[in-house]
């Protein structure tokens, strides 16, 4: 079987930064692929279904690197993927008040290293873990009445 003599590696393009879209440019491959197949990864783990040239930033992209292998075929060669470099770290959004924050973090954020949710200084069980990140915290800091580190727990 024979060898693509041209594979590069795919560049994406976009802000890495939820709700933003992200495309995966595969570049020119030699001879040109019959088909070329795509997997996006969070941190080095694929993301179940992100399969496409595009890739929207989800919620829980917000501190992680993303990147993008493509996967070329043509009868007659073998198989060969790439992958991209990775792009910064996701950036995550302030949101408006926490009904839109628990729309995408269901259980609130809370800054890395919290352990205990507190009501009124009275430690209290969460319903759900919390996503875990500073930066989205830091940017939702508003939102944590209780100053728990914790902004819009359930």
């Amino acid at each position: 079987m024979a060898s693509f003599r041209v594979a590069p590696a795919p560049r994406i393009t976009g802000t890495p930064q939820v709700g933003q879209v992200l495309s995966a440019k595969a570049g020119t491959w030699t001879p040109t692929p019959t088909k070329l197949s795509y997997q996006w990864k969070r941190a080095g783990t694929v993301i179940a279904g992100a399969t496409g040239s595009t890739y929207r930033v989800r919620p829980v992209d917000a501190g992680a690197a993303l990147t993008v292998t493509v996967t070329a075929k043509r009868t007659n060669y073998k198989t060969a993927a790439r992958q991209s470099s990775s792009t910064a770290k996701a950036a995550g959004l302030a949101y408006k008040n926490c009904t839109a924050l628990v729309a995408a973090y269901p259980h609130g954020v809370a800054k890395a290293g919290i352990k205990v949710n507190l009501a009124n200084g009275t430690p209290r069980v969460l319903k759900g873990p919390p996503f875990f990140s500073t930066a989205v915290y830091t940017l939702n800091k508003k939102s944590d009445r209780d100053k728990d580190g914790i902004a819009c727990e359930r």
